[in-house]
């Protein structure tokens, strides 16, 4: 189960008191250690999207994380959830299997960049595409989408972190909005 949020110009004091009552102490002190207000928020909506997916009676009360700080729901077995935000959106996955899922705005990256996270093949697709931009940002999005779900994080191998006969990837990208976002979950044979 995937939920995006895109409506952001409705990000202000008021949406965020709207949903500080709806969340833990400990989720509530989290958010406002940010200290602008799109952290708060993001951190608010997030929880408050993960709660609202989950089928169960229990509240998301107690997360866990593991060796490299993928979180993890130490109440509900069997429930993997992952979260992403961006200054487009915010993105909640919810799945009875590992999942990773990422949302980026789409933007312009600097050739160093390209190179240090992108293979040949990846950056010849950028540089051929006819919106570099966009292509880009469906790659980045699947590559973080990969190490959110394999729980590595962004690491030096990011070049070669998409292995097509690994991971199912589900892109979707509204140019519109301005964002891309990537689901992704392991092949299931």
């Amino acid at each position: 189960m995937l939920e995006i949020f895109d409506d952001m110009d409705t990000i202000n004091q008021d949406s965020i008191a709207s949903l500080i009552d709806n969340v833990p102490t400990w989720r509530r002190e989290e958010a406002l250690k940010f200290k602008h207000l799109f952290g708060q928020f993001a951190s608010l909506k997030s929880y408050c999207m993960l709660q609202d997916m989950i089928d169960s009676a229990d509240k998301v009360s107690d997360w866990g994380y593991g060796e490299n700080g993928k979180p993890f729901l130490k109440q509900l077995k069997g429930t993997y959830f992952n979260i992403s935000h961006c200054k487009k959106g915010i993105a909640v996955a919810v799945d009875t299997e590992p999942i990773g899922v990422d949302i980026e705005e789409i933007r312009q990256p600097s050739d160093g960049l390209i190179d240090k996270v992108m293979n040949k093949k990846e950056s010849a697709l950028i540089n051929s595409s006819a919106n570099p931009s966009l292509a880009f940002t469906r790659l980045w999005t699947q590559k973080e989408a990969v190490s959110k779900l394999t729980g590595t994080g962004i690491t030096d191998f990011m070049q070669d972190i998409l292995t097509p006969d690994i991971y199912d990837l589900h892109t979707v990208e509204n140019v519109e909005k301005g964002y891309v976002y990537t689901v992704a979950k392991f092949k299931t044979t």
